[in-house]
């Protein structure tokens, strides 16, 4: 799954804290800041199973610390 728009104060670990409550969740890759962009960042998160991947991308929101991802 890609995410996009990753703001700068959000740790990576936060990100993962949030990501490890779902199911299926292996890892999370991000980029560096992109200056051009905001210094906001893009994200690959990785799952076990594709039926996981969709369930989060139709039916699930990620919020973390405000910022909806």
């Amino acid at each position: 799954m890609f995410i996009k728009n990753v703001p700068l104060p959000l740790s990576r670990g936060d990100v993962v804290k949030a990501l490890s409550s779902l199911s299926g969740y292996v890892s999370l890759t991000l980029s560096e800041p992109n200056k051009s962009q905001n210094y906001t960042r893009i994200g690959w998160v990785s799952f076990d199973e594709e039926e996981y991947c969709n369930r989060c991308v139709n039916e699930e929101s990620i919020n973390i610390k405000g910022h909806l991802l």
